[in-house]
């Protein structure tokens, strides 16, 4: 008798503490003066995505229309302080002069070394986020920009030219293999500055590596609140 009432003693002891636990957890935004949604006591403000009653871009965007005049909001992912940035120059301040103190992502891209979607520069995070974004902020200058989109001008009016082709001669345009090759072409010329021969990208472009799969179009957008879900959606595993 006296084992169970120490059982039952010590499972109430548990249920207090994680109790206090997560009312201190849900006091934090609160206590430093930060506006935001009511959580609740478990799920925290997560708990229309865990019923599926809504999707996550609906939920912030919910909060976005209900705190737009504020720069800044504090939600809760379960029982963790998340803070969600809405004013477009803070935003900026974040991503640019201050981004060494803003190095980390939402979103966890799994153990899957082979994911190049989920370990692209988006989502990549603390040291290795702050070592690509000095590589690649080279390539993105007001002068690269304004290249770039001069070639995208160029090959895409190639593009529509070779869909408009198909379209004269009644044939099945093979958009599949169409846009391999334009994606190629496009990345090799302001990657490498390289213009190959349409044969040639057309001789290689058949076994071009890039996946035009739902699944694979829809991997970036599978983010969830929770910890355990995001390992779960987006490693390739699952997916495969």
């Amino acid at each position: 008798m006296l084992i169970v009432i120490s059982a039952v003693g010590a499972v109430c002891l548990i249920f207090v503490l994680v109790l206090i636990y997560l009312i201190k957890q849900h006091r934090y935004w609160r206590n430093h003066g930060i506006p935001g949604p009511k959580p609740t006591l478990v799920l925290g403000n997560m708990g229309d995505l865990y019923y599926h009653k809504t999707s996550e871009l609906h939920l912030i965007d919910n909060w976005y229309q209900e705190f737009k005049n504020e720069p800044y909001i504090g939600y809760y992912n379960l029982w963790k302080p998340t803070l969600l940035v809405m004013d477009p120059q803070l935003i900026k301040a974040l991503i640019e002069a201050d981004f060494d103190h803003f190095t980390d992502r939402p979103m966890n891209c799994g153990n899957s070394k082979n994911d190049a979607i989920m370990h692209s520069i988006f989502n990549m995070r603390g040291t290795l986020w702050k070592l690509k974004r000095h590589i690649f902020s080279t390539l993105f200058s007001p002068k690269k920009l304004k290249e770039y989109s001069e070639v995208l001008n160029h090959y895409g009016s190639s593009l529509l030219g070779e869909i408009d082709s198909y379209s004269e001669r009644c044939e099945e345009i093979p958009f599949e293999q169409i846009a391999k090759r334009h994606v190629v072409r496009t990345q090799s010329y302001i990657m490498y500055s390289l213009d190959p021969s349409q044969d040639l990208f057309r001789k290689y472009s058949r076994n071009c590596p890039i996946s035009l799969s739902y699944l694979n179009a829809l991997r970036p957008t599978r983010h969830s609140s929770s910890h355990f879900l995001r390992q779960l959606l987006v490693c390739s595993s699952f997916w495969e």
